[in-house]
């Protein structure tokens, strides 16, 4: 997907500049944007 390529592309982007400390800050936020997406998709579900 041309979403998933340009997220994909932005996180290097910004992990590339600022190397290690910038990643798991990345990671956690993308990991908590995925799990309300999911949690908002499952009570819609519901």
């Amino acid at each position: 997907m041309p979403y998933d390529k340009a997220l994909q592309t932005f996180f290097y982007k910004v992990s590339y500049k600022n190397s290690t400390p910038a990643l798991p800050i990345l990671v956690a936020t993308f990991t908590k944007l995925l799990s309300s997406i999911a949690i908002f998709g499952f009570s819609v579900a519901i």
